[in-house]
Formats: C-alpha cells, structure tokens, sequence
C-alpha cells in the first residue's frame, strides 16, 4: 500500500519503520528541517546535546528494540544515577527507600507515611482505574501527610500541571510511582540510565539513512496543509507548496491542534474529543556551564525562592571513554502555554534561574554558563485531567482510510520515546487490519 504519515516525531518514526519492514511505500511529512519531533539535537558550546532531556532505561523495551535495529545499541552510555532533594535550605540524598528514612525536610513520622504512600502505589493499589476518581490533591496528603504534599508532592505536581495540579487524578501519580521503579533493573541497587554517546542525533540519523535505504520519503520542511477527501473517505495529502499525493492510507501522528487545520470538515463525537484535547507547553532551560554542576544526575527542589522544582545534570552522560564530556543542565518546567513561565522573556528567564541555581548549589557562579538556550514546544504533553481515559480516541477514525496516532492517547504513563514507539506498534496493526485495537500503557 502507499502510506502517508503526517509527522515525524517518536511514533511517525516507529510507524515508518514498522510499515516499510512490511513491504509498504511510505511518505512522511515533517515541517520542520529534519525528524525526531521533541528528540531532536542541537549544537551548544560545540557538542550536540537533545534540545529537552530524554534518558533510557533497561526497560524501554520498544526503545532499545529500535535502538538495535539501527545499528547503534553500541553507542550506549549506561551510567549509575542518584538522586538529591533540596528543601529547606539543606541537600538530601533521594534516591534509595534509606534516604527516604533519612530525609529530615519532613518529620519521622511523614517519613514512614510517605515510604507507606510509595509502596501502596507502587505494590499494593491494584488498577490504575481505581485511582482515576481520586484527586491526587485529596488523596496524597491524606496519606502522606499535609507536610508531605507540601514539600514532596505538591512542588512536583505544580512542576507538571501548574494551574491544573487541584484537578488532575492519582491515575497520573500512580503510573509515574511504577515508572520510578523500573529506574533499577532486576536485582541492581543502584539507578542505571543510558544515553546515546553523541546524543540522539545519532540514532535519528541512523533511522534516516535506514528510511533511505528502504525507500522511505522524508519530506523535510514540507508540512501538510490538507488531508484531501473524496466522497468521505481519505485519498490524499497536499503539502505547504500545493504539490499534492494520493495514498490508500493516511496516518496522522502531528499534534492535535494540527489536525482541525488540516481537515476542517471533520465532525462529530470522534473529533470532538480530539479539538476538546488541550496541551501543556514546555520551557526548558538548557546551559553549558565549564564547571560540574552536582555529581547527582536529578535534584529536586522544594523552596520557595527558587522558580524551578527540578534540574537534571547530564555531565555523566556525556562523559565515556574517549571523551572528556560536557557540564549540561537541562530545567524544565510545563505549563499552560499561555502562562508563565513559557510567556517569560529569555533574559528575564535566564537571570532568574541563575540566581536561584545559586541558592540550591552555592559553588554555581553565572560566570560558569558558557551558552544557554531557552527552548520552548507548546505541545509537549496532553492535559489529562479527571477521567481522562474515557475521553481517549481510538486509531481508527470515523473517515475510512484516515487513523490517528499521538500522545494524547498515551495514558495513564507519561508520553515518553519507548511508549511512542509502542504506540507506533498499535498504529500499525490498526491501519493494516482496519479496525481499532485496545491500547495499553500500563507501566508495571
């Protein structure tokens, strides 16, 4: 079949792939200058590091599957991580069920509460569907404790959610407190996170000479404009220079808000759900400092002079025999886009966070920032509040021979590049059987 796919993030990728091993043609748009969506590289102070923070873990499955199949499982980094909390002025250790005991930002007995919170998530709270009608606000603090939320929960809710954060479900944390856990793998103490040595520019560039060799067309800097109909059903694409292709099948794997441009005429209680769909941005501030920022992969931060809740320092990923490596942190934050702070001007940004930085790691000095970009996507994640999963649509569209791929159907896990790729999988069988197929991203 000649297939058209409209958007070459994580699962257009997946779904290219998957289609063209099958014997199909395969096109693929992508408006902007190469493939990877929010995977893609950038150069700063002379190294290309991924624009947002991405890390693998032994069980992204799907990912390292691919990884494989590209030829650069070799170029894997796998480094031992930590993490550290900052609260109250003080660092602490945050990484094993110990530090948790020795975490003196709370009371002994919210400690225990909150070990108690973590391991009925985790062991013990049976189908996320349960936690679905519970309110994450209502429900933590009853069980962790009101100094608990404040100081644990409650900053990383607000770091994800924002406004939203009184509204969103436990379906959410109860996924996010699996995935923690397959941070270790199976017998292994310690956290273990790998990166690609040079970043993901690496494997992106070796997905698009595996498109070339199998006759994948990559249509750079050539967005579609319209999915063409004819009598209801969906036959073509016509791109941003007018220059129009007929397919048998169109698989739409862009953002959301894409689609009603691209096929206004689309109604109904299908669509519906998807223009009702509404995103987070993301503004993540990323710097190249000539000194080690912390030799702990993730602090967390509570306090209430400082305007971030996180900062990921990359510094032992691109360190690996052979090269020196790079003193990379990356700060994000989501939002709603129209919201501080992806509305916050750059400087005004920038200096903030220096100066905070400088509360949370005292020998940080703005001197140390050799180059820094504030990079911003205003569809980074979806908003899934409430009872999100009643408001999922399926792949198969109401248009015959149009299906719908992205991550507003990843739930209750977070988007993230395995998961992307799994969606792929499920794009797949559902374009090639015609008919929908049940969706799972249960972490377990």
């Amino acid at each position: 079949m000649e297939i058209g796919i409209i958007g070459a993030g994580i699962t257009g990728i997946g779904a290219a792939w998957h289609l063209a091993r099958k014997g199909h043609r395969v096109t693929l748009y992508e408006k902007e200058g190469g493939i990877g969506g929010l995977a893609r590289a950038m150069l700063l102070d002379g190294q290309y590091v991924e624009r947002y923070y991405h890390f693998i873990m032994a069980a992204d499955t799907y990912l390292l599957e691919f990884i494989r199949a590209m030829g650069v499982e070799e170029r894997l980094n796998w480094v031992e991580t930590e993490t550290q909390f900052f609260a109250n002025g003080r660092m602490y250790r945050f990484t094993s069920p110990l530090d948790l005991l020795r975490f003196g930002a709370i009371g002994p007995v919210d400690r225990l509460r909150l070990i108690g919170t973590m391991l009925y998530l985790t062991k013990f709270a049976g189908s996320w569907k349960k936690m679905e009608d519970r309110l994450a606000c209502r429900f933590l603090p009853a069980w962790g404790g009101r100094r608990t939320w404040d100081i644990v929960f409650r900053p990383m809710l607000d770091m994800k959610f924002g406004d939203l954060t009184n509204e969103m479900s436990m379906a959410w944390m109860w996924a996010r407190s699996r995935m923690v856990k397959q941070y270790r793998e199976k017998g292994v103490a310690r956290e273990r996170r790998a990166w690609v040595k040079g970043s993901l520019k690496v494997l992106l560039e070796a997905a698009e000479a595996w498109f070339e060799g199998h006759g994948v067309t990559v249509k750079r800097h050539q967005p579609a404009e319209r999915i063409l109909l004819e009598d209801g059903r969906a036959v073509g694409v016509c791109d941003d220079g007018g220059e129009v292709r007929r397919f048998d099948r169109i698989l739409f794997c862009a953002p959301s808000p894409e689609l009603r441009r691209m096929l206004p005429e689309a109604e109904g209680p299908y669509f519906d759900r998807i223009h009702g769909q509404q995103y987070y941005g993301v503004t993540c501030v990323v710097m190249a400092l000539s000194e080690p920022l912390s030799p702990r992969f993730w602090t967390y931060v509570s306090d209430p002079r400082v305007p971030f809740v996180g900062a990921i320092d990359y510094a032992s990923f691109t360190q690996y025999e052979g090269h020196t490596g790079q003193n990379v942190i990356y700060i994000p934050h989501y939002s709603l886009p129209a919201c501080a702070p992806y509305t916050t001007d750059d400087e005004t940004l920038v200096a903030a966070y220096a100066r905070a930085l400088q509360i949370v790691f005292p020998r940080f000095d703005a001197s140390q920032i050799r180059e820094v970009r504030v990079m911003r996507n205003p569809n980074s994640s979806i908003v899934c509040a409430g009872r999100y999963s009643e408001r999922i649509p399926g792949i198969r569209t109401p248009i015959p021979s149009l299906y719908f791929a992205n991550l507003s159907q990843i739930y209750p896990q977070d988007r993230g590049l395995s998961v992307g790729l799994k969606l792929a999988g499920y794009a797949v069988e559902a374009l090639e059987s015609d008919r929908d197929v049940a969706m799972d991203f249960t972490p377990y």
